[in-house]
């Protein structure tokens, strides 16, 4: 029994002290380290199954549900090749549906090394597209930094009360006066007395000199 508390921790000599045989030491010990095993299985398992590839590159992710299938292996519970294609699946976003889709379908089912080759694959693919996109949106607004802003032109105002034009038309934009067909013309407007020409002295009929009358000139040839 020497053995066996030298080759203890410290911290599990105090469940086996009370143990007076190897045979009791063995069996107290077997059942710690089964339910360790146990509760360790179980916490894998759950990570497994709740594993999402998120911000994680392809090759992370495939790295990360490999070292845990490998430690439920080792612990005495390894995971199927059904079980372990589905928690790799599942922990996809939506931008890998058009990758998942096709190997749901496929028949017959896909080798693992198959499953992880095609999603590098994919992966790398989806980088190179996202780059583009980003790149494309960086020129784009880059070149809308340097386009030159076109000042928009203010509303017109409201006419004030104050206004000598009521209207929003100022006096060198107002639209010329729409013509009145229908109004009868003006009579024509005489001379103001301050402007009425002199009347022409009487013409001569006889002599055609301007002020004598034909009376005169009559009277005279007599």
């Amino acid at each position: 029994m020497s053995w066996m508390y030298t080759s203890i921790s410290d911290g599990m000599l105090g469940q086996i002290v009370a143990f007076s045989t190897a045979a009791e030491i063995w069996s107290s010990l077997n059942q710690i380290y089964t339910a360790a095993s146990f509760a360790r299985v179980s916490e894998h398992r759950t990570t497994l199954q709740n594993i999402k590839k998120d911000g994680m590159t392809a090759f992370a992710y495939l790295q990360k549900i490999n070292s845990i299938c490998n430690i439920l292996a080792s612990a005495g519970d390894p995971v199927s090749s059904q079980d372990h294609l589905t928690f790799l699946l599942n922990g996809l976003g939506p931008a890998y549906n058009a990758f998942v889709t096709p190997i749901l379908t496929r028949s017959p089912q896909p080798s693992i090394e198959e499953v992880h080759s095609l999603l590098l694959s994919y992966d790398a693919r989806l980088d190179r597209q996202t780059a583009a996109a980003s790149l494309s949106s960086l020129q784009a607004n880059f070149t809308n930094l340097h386009l030159p802003k076109s000042n928009p032109k203010p509303p017109p105002r409201p006419p004030s009360s104050h206004s000598p034009y009521p209207y929003s038309h100022s006096p060198q934009t107002r639209p010329p006066p729409r013509p009145n067909y229908y109004q009868s013309p003006r009579p024509p407007t005489p001379y103001p007395p301050s402007t009425r020409p002199p009347p022409r002295p009487p013409k001569c009929q006889i002599c055609f000199q301007l002020g004598i009358s034909k009376s005169k000139n009559y009277s005279f040839d007599k």
